[in-house]
């Protein structure tokens, strides 16, 4: 992802949350987002849990005199909100340079393991790419990462970290109970943000510095009411029941996230079924329009039928009254019926004829017609009905064998259409 895309990211997920651009955002947020711009983003990475990483993004106020700044943590992978905070005087965490591998290689340090060594600059290594953050002796607040080198342990030859802090501070590992001097007792001062790159002692204090300068913490005015007490010779700072309850809240946090991709997943999949079925839905509609239309057509050629049997039996029973009473009305009638009779017999004469031109037609085929073209099951019954009605009404039409064709050709597709598919 574009550091433009984080850069959005990060102020999108503000206004989310309700921080900013909203009636019922919190004054001070609101006049410290006004005009901001988001800052370079710094990928930082927990040396144990990459499930920590976090992107860290500045979002700089548009007055370069305002003391107030927030800054904001995004999950690495989906750039969701982890955190944000409204902060005073708070510089920007350098990465390692020169001045840093200069402090480093002038002093001994004791490895996890208790080897003492002085690591030359040519053998420690710079990492740039990331800064590093878990909560320890070396840094409480994810907002002020440390700088990462390696070197290779004089016994083993393994890479091992030497992690110096934005004070200048060095450690060789990030736990709670690392072993070092005493923290003294440091007032809040803005004018030290000058000399934060500068190095310094590791009992100069640095760290409570910066957590007295993030008044708005919570967390910060613990740790400050903790080391300002009154007493001359204050307690050290144990922050092992801090990191615990920090580590319980990051469960709970990814089990929320975990719920949330999963719940996204659902929401997917059950997108996806509604379009299927959607177009499922469509589909019966159109062929519900077919069924429709077809069966309006049969309803008429019911009525029709009906109309012609209640003629048939209207004209019977006439003609069953008339023979039975005899006279000249029944020998017209007669003589009707032996002309129906005659005419009958000539008409099945010419269907012979035109079923022979039929037969010779279909085998050599009719350039002229090529038939239906259109497969739709309903269109091709509805083809079909109104041939027929065609033959049956005009018999002796010059267009008979044409109609007979079209109608082979009909029930040709009709019958390919509803073949059952391999």
């Amino acid at each position: 992802m574009s550091t433009e895309e984080i850069q959005a990211a990060a102020v999108s997920e503000v206004y989310e949350h309700g921080l900013h651009g909203r009636a019922d955002s919190p004054p001070e947020w609101e006049a410290a987002m006004k005009g901001a711009t988001a800052g370079d983003p710094i990928l930082v990475k927990d040396p144990e849990d990459s499930r920590d990483d976090f992107f860290l993004v500045p979002l700089n106020p548009a007055s370069k005199l305002s003391a107030r700044g927030v800054w904001v943590m995004l999950d690495p992978e989906t750039l969701k909100l982890r955190e944000a905070s409204l902060l005073n005087d708070w510089m920007v965490p350098a990465f390692p340079d020169g001045n840093d591998v200069q402090q480093v290689s002038q002093q001994s340090v004791t490895l996890p393991d208790g080897t003492v060594v002085q690591f030359s600059p040519d053998q420690l290594k710079a990492n740039v790419k990331n800064l590093v953050w878990k909560a320890s002796a070396a840094t409480i607040l994810p907002y002020w990462p440390v700088k990462e080198f390696t070197a290779a342990h004089p016994v083993t030859g393994v890479q091992t970290p030497i992690y110096v802090t934005q004070e200048g501070n060095i450690y060789t590992s990030l736990d709670a109970d690392e072993p070092g001097d005493t923290p003294k007792e440091s007032s809040p001062q803005p004018e030290a943000r000058k000399e934060a790159l500068q190095p310094k002692s590791k009992s100069s204090g640095g760290i409570f510095t910066k957590i007295l300068a993030a008044a708005t913490i919570p967390l910060a005015a613990a740790v400050t009411f903790l080391v300002l007490k009154s007493d001359p010779k204050p307690e050290v700072f144990d922050p092992t029941p801090l990191t615990e309850e920090i580590a319980s809240l990051k469960d709970r946090v990814r089990d929320r996230e975990t719920t949330i991709r999963n719940l996204d997943d659902q929401v997917r999949k059950i997108s996806y079924e509604r379009d299927d079925w959607k177009k499922r839905s469509e589909k019966i509609v159109r062929d519900n329009d077919g069924l429709k239309r077809l069966a309006e057509d049969l309803k008429k050629a019911q009525a029709e039928i009906k109309t012609l049997t209640d003629d048939r039996d209207t004209w019977r029973k006439k003609y069953t009254d008339i023979v039975k009473s005899g006279g000249d009305e029944a020998k017209q009638l007669k003589e009707i019926i032996k002309k129906k009779d005659i005419a009958y017999q000539t008409l099945e004469k010419d269907r012979g004829r035109w079923k022979k031109k039929y037969e010779d037609l279909l085998k050599k085929g009719n350039p002229k017609d090529e038939g239906p073209v259109n497969d739709d099951v309903p269109y091709l019954l509805k083809l079909q009905a109104d041939l027929l009605a065609k033959i049956a009404k005009n018999p002796r039409d010059p267009k008979l064998v044409e109609w007979m064709a079209q109608l082979e050709r009909a029930r040709e597709r009709l019958r390919n259409l509803q073949k059952p598919k391999r």
